[in-house]
């Protein structure tokens, strides 16, 4: 994958991510309980978040460096979700996803630099 395409995917998930956390946000929660409530909003702000991530990491001139950050912030989230087996949104194997395919990635950027 080249940075072009990179850059590409990137801006891709932009288009689906703002649109999304717009809906989550406007979602009428008035009938949700307040837990219902707190996940409702972290999930906007997490939408909200990447969707910032993908902005600076496209603008970016040193593309490896903001995909290694974003890998560091991911690993933060996955050192912080609760590994339990019964916790049923199951986040710590999202995250382990993502940061699978940002070493991926770095990975790519490391071989286009070798070439």
């Amino acid at each position: 994958m080249t940075t072009k395409e990179v850059r590409e995917t990137l801006q891709n998930e932009m288009e689906l991510l703002e649109p999304m956390a717009q809906f989550v946000r406007r979602f009428d929660s008035g009938h949700f309980t307040g837990q219902a409530k707190f996940i409702r909003d972290s999930w906007a702000n997490f939408l909200e978040q990447r969707y910032m991530t993908n902005k600076k990491v496209i603008d970016a001139e040193d593309l490896k460096a903001e995909l290694e950050s974003e890998r560091e912030q991911i690993q933060s989230y996955v050192e912080a979700t609760d590994p339990d087996p019964e916790y049923a949104e199951e986040w710590r194997k999202f995250f382990l996803c993502e940061q699978d395919i940002l070493e991926h990635l770095i990975a790519r950027c490391d071989e286009a630099k070798s070439t």
